[in-house]
């Protein structure tokens, strides 16, 4: 609520004129500005009857800039790149490419003057000492030279020089990455002697795939009988049957599932009161009627003393109307009260309780509004 309401101050219409309409700013630059959502921002003009620009309305200040000497000055005399000039204007970089090839203006090479560079340092005499004899890979001769991988082996195809295979760059023996004191590993599995990983060989059970299931199924199969089987109590076998159709269940319930789930609907189920949950309401029982009872008990639930303000913010709608007396039929002012949402669903429990209480609680209001004079008694 209080982030709505600073929203508000801040979007007033003053504001949005002086920046949408005088500074042309866009909708998504004024929403990062004040901290909101564009949506919000596009909600306030259509409030306020601003007319929002359509996207070739907005594009218009752009093209007017977009001169030929402007692009000259940029790209050229300033040596802006195509992204840097569509960042200033708030355009698309592909409006500027456009632009250029329009007026005819040659459109510079990005990164002119490190390419030169690179071509300077990757030379063939020094490709040869790097990459053959001291054996150093693409990647390494990228970093050192600051450019790509990709560049390295452009150079190495230009000046036909020979790249090694993965065999050749991956090293054996004691030049190898993981080589620890030439310990070699062979290791076998127990049972079918085939050649088993390092890690299930020192910490697994010394077996290969099939033989460590077969093993682990047999010691299952051995291990699930009599007193070592989890679902073992005292010898004493399960005899447990439901109360209904007889079949044979868990022996901590008394049904079956499909027993259970018939009882669960209609006239079976605890809750069942009259079977009128689902009957519509009648026309009188409208949106204006509503907002006459919540307005006359002050936007308030008259059980719990909850406001419509906070109802709206834990629930995200208005307060209920409650009828009093279950009837839907029947929609007088002294049978309809306001509720909140928790309310009104424990008002379905107990009835007989919440029904004495709430005529109780409006025959008090009713004597109160007599004896101030707000209710005439002709009409009560």
């Amino acid at each position: 609520m209080n982030k709505n309401k600073r929203i508000k101050k801040i979007l007033t219409k003053k504001f949005l004129i002086g920046e949408y309409v005088k500074n042309r700013k866009s909708m998504v630059k004024i929403a990062k500005e004040s901290h909101s959502c564009f949506r919000t921002v596009r909600k306030c003009l259509r409030k306020y009857n601003i007319k929002i620009r359509t996207l070739s309305e907005a594009k218009k200040k752009s093209f007017k800039i977009l001169t030929r000497e402007f692009l000259q000055r940029e790209h050229h005399k300033n040596k802006k790149s195509i992204h840097q000039i569509a960042q200033t204007i708030h355009c698309s970089h592909r409006v500027i490419y456009n632009h250029l090839n329009k007026y005819g203006i040659k459109i510079r090479m990005l990164g002119k003057k490190s390419w030169d560079k690179v071509s300077k340092i990757l030379t063939k005499s020094f490709l040869k000492k790097e990459y053959i004899k001291n054996k150093k890979s693409t990647i390494q001769i990228a970093k050192e030279t600051k450019c790509f991988r990709t560049t390295v082996i452009k150079y190495l195809k230009k000046f036909d020089i020979k790249r090694r295979t993965c065999k050749e760059f991956c090293k054996s023996g004691k030049e190898a990455i993981n080589y620890i004191d030439g310990r070699t590993h062979n290791s076998k599995c127990i049972d079918c002697g085939k050649k088993i990983s390092y890690n299930s060989a020192i910490y697994g059970n010394s077996r290969c795939h099939s033989c460590a299931n077969k093993a682990q199924h047999r010691i299952g199969t051995l291990n699930s009988k009599g007193k070592n089987n989890p679902n073992y109590k005292h010898g004493k076998t399960n005899n447990n049957k439901c109360i209904d159709c007889e079949r044979r269940i868990v022996p901590i319930a008394t049904r079956c599932w499909e027993c259970s789930f018939k009882l669960r609907f209609g006239k079976n189920n605890p809750n069942y009161i009259d079977g009128n949950g689902y009957a519509p309401y009648p026309l009188e029982f409208n949106d204006k009627l509503k907002e006459k009872i919540r307005k006359r008990d002050n936007y308030q639930c008259q059980n719990c003393n909850i406001t419509e303000s906070e109802h709206i913010i834990v629930f995200g709608k208005v307060l209920c109307v409650h009828h009093i007396d279950y009837d839907k039929k029947n929609c007088k002012e002294t049978n309809l009260l306001a509720l909140c949402r928790n309310c009104n669903i424990r008002a379905n429990y107990n009835r007989d309780y919440w029904k004495q209480h709430y005529n109780e609680l409006m025959s008090a209001k009713v004597l109160g509004n007599l004896a101030k004079g707000k209710i005439n008694p002709t009409k009560v």
